[in-house]
């Protein structure tokens, strides 16, 4: 495959990812409108470890813990494929951290418009899939160098 055309299928990939993302986070809530009576309710303390010592199904941990951090696997593995098409240095942290600010800003929008909680623990277990889906991608890329080279 050249390079022109992996370069115009990531950009789809991606596109079409941050299109599910926005709809899974922000868009799948039927309260979303506009409530002059509602109050933001930020939850700015890390609770992780109690969450999975909770008296809680499996289930709810696993959608709570995994689906946050699985939810953004793409997200890390996609932009560096992205990022290295502009000739720009990509590195764990950087992608991290917009894994990060493009979490604050999806919390942001949930607490004023799908009026849910802005959650510390989304934030943080999203920012893990980013980087999990970047260390993915770092190794996927040296073995499919590796294989080219061969």
């Amino acid at each position: 495959m050249n390079k022109i055309l992996w370069h115009r299928l990531s950009f789809v990939l991606f596109t079409m990812y941050i299109i599910a993302l926005l709809y899974l986070t922000v868009f799948s809530n039927q309260y979303l409108r506009l409530q002059e009576d509602y109050t933001p309710y930020f939850k700015l303390t890390p609770s992780i470890f109690e969450l999975v010592t909770a008296d809680e199904s499996l289930i709810f941990k696993l959608k709570n813990l995994l689906g946050n951090i699985i939810l953004f696997l793409p997200f890390g593995f996609l932009l560096p494929v992205l990022l290295k098409f502009q000739k720009k240095f990509v590195h764990i942290i950087t992608v991290s951290l917009m894994g990060g600010i493009l979490s604050v800003a999806i919390e942001l929008v949930q607490v004023y418009f799908a009026y849910r909680i802005f959650d510390i623990d989304d934030i943080i277990l999203n920012t893990v899939g980013t980087s999990t889906g970047f260390v993915l991608f770092f190794f996927s890329a040296r073995k499919l160098q590796s294989t080219l080279k061969s």
